[in-house]
Formats: structure tokens, C-alpha cells, sequence
């Protein structure tokens, strides 16, 4: 019985296999991925460690610089 269940497991895993091999590949219909410029990425987090923001610390000066930043 085991035997059984092993065959039929093996051909259906064949047959899986060999119908994922030889469909057409799917066309992507994602839009591609945006580019990332390092360095204005590199450019933000200058500012915003900067010491002028004091840390960022809930309730500060810096807190209130951050938020003004990231929602400009």
C-alpha cells in the first residue's frame, strides 16, 4: 500500500514538474522598481542627524525639526 501511495506521490510529482518546465514563461506586468539616488538619500539622513536636531527625543526641539522635515 505504501508502495502505492509513493508511485502515484512520484507521478504527480513528475507531472508537476514537467508542466511548470514547459509553460511559457509569464510576462511581468509589475511597473519597474523606482531608482534610489544614494546620494539624496545620503543628503536626508545628514539633516536629520544632524546636531541641530538634537537627537529627535519625543516632546524636543528635535522632535518637532523632524516632523517639519519629513512632512516638507
Amino acid at each position: 500500500m505504501a508502495r502505492t501511495f509513493l508511485r502515484i506521490g512520484s507521478i504527480c510529482l513528475s507531472l508537476g514538474l514537467f508542466a511548470c518546465a514547459a509553460s511559457p514563461p509569464q510576462k511581468s506586468t509589475a511597473a519597474p522598481a523606482p531608482t534610489i539616488d544614494g546620494n539624496a538619500v545620503l543628503g536626508h539622513v545628514k539633516v536629520m542627524a544632524s546636531d541641530e536636531y538634537e537627537g529627535r527625543a519625543p516632546g524636543t526641539k528635535g522632535e518637532d525639526l523632524s516632523v517639519a522635515y519629513v512632512t516638507e
